[in-house]
């Protein structure tokens, strides 16, 4: 009795470690300019994936699973300059791109007020969820597969799931990106004990996740 609940201390330690990794760090920046670094000038999202193109010409090119998040939000930062000739032809140039300027005539002299408006981009490519999936596979015949998905990493899923011949743990792995018609198409690998004997169970097959 006492090694049952040192055991389940321990799993359940471990969950907690894995949990808090996974909120913790599954949201970060990317594509964010910084001082004397490029800047951003495209961010396309397609197919859970954005791609950041910078004015340099470099790009960064990252996967977001259904389960995670794409936000961006614009950060907007003023200056106020002068409006002699130069200020005026720079302001021309920015107008163009993420920027806005504004003639403000004040009491001493006009100035232009220059607004700066930089993306900064946040993506989550792992966490916590609760999503379904059903499949088939083969685990001695074939057989159906139900299950949830309570983390994910990346392409990586975590959850627990049910065949007709064994219950336990399983891992999925997105599919997307080995075919350009995969998009919703996961391996599946369930290994836990089967319902009737007293026996490990193992089954391999595809899955779609809701």
């Amino acid at each position: 009795m006492k090694t049952t609940v040192t055991a389940i201390c321990v799993i359940a330690l471990i969950m907690a470690c894995i949990i808090a990794i996974l909120v913790l760090t599954g949201e970060r920046k990317i594509g964010t300019s910084k001082e004397n670094q490029p800047t951003p000038e495209r961010i396309t999202v397609r197919n859970n994936e954005i791609v950041v193109e910078y004015s340099d010409g470099s790009r960064i090119e990252e996967y977001v699973p259904p389960e995670g998040r794409i936000e961006i939000v614009l950060d907007r930062k003023e200056a106020d300059a002068p409006a002699h000739a130069e200020v005026v032809a720079d302001v021309s140039e920015l107008s163009g791109e993420l920027g806005v300027a504004e003639s403000i005539t004040t009491p001493d002299a006009p100035v232009v007020r220059i607004v700066r408006y930089t993306p900064e981009i946040k993506i989550r490519t792992r966490g916590l969820t609760a999503r379904p999936f059903i499949g088939a596979g083969y685990n001695g015949k074939f057989s159906p597969l139900l299950g949830i998905k309570f983390a994910y990493l990346g392409k990586l899923g975590i959850g627990l799931a049910t065949t007709n011949k064994e219950y336990g743990f399983a891992a999925t792995y997105r599919l997307q990106g080995w075919l350009a018609i995969v998009h919703n198409l996961e391996l599946a690998v369930v290994a836990g004990k089967q319902y009737t004997e007293n026996s490990p169970g193992v089954f391999v097959g595809l899955a779609t996740t809701f």
